[in-house]
């Protein structure tokens, strides 16, 4: 998912699993995620926002 965004710019729509701070896991959704660029457009990173989520049991 990393690469593809890293090759294609950005990602939408991406569903994963994760896990949080107090080892909780949950499922995110409709994620998207993208480059972020430096003026010279060198990638130094991503960045990635989704209003979907929930904790799994």
């Amino acid at each position: 998912m990393l690469e593809q965004a890293g090759t294609r710019g950005y990602i939408s729509d991406y569903r994963g699993i994760r896990i949080s701070s107090t080892e909780k896991r949950f499922l995110i959704n409709r994620v998207i995620i993208w480059n972020i660029n430096k003026p010279d457009g060198t990638t130094i990173g991503q960045g990635a926002t989704f209003s979907s989520w929930k904790y799994l049991t």
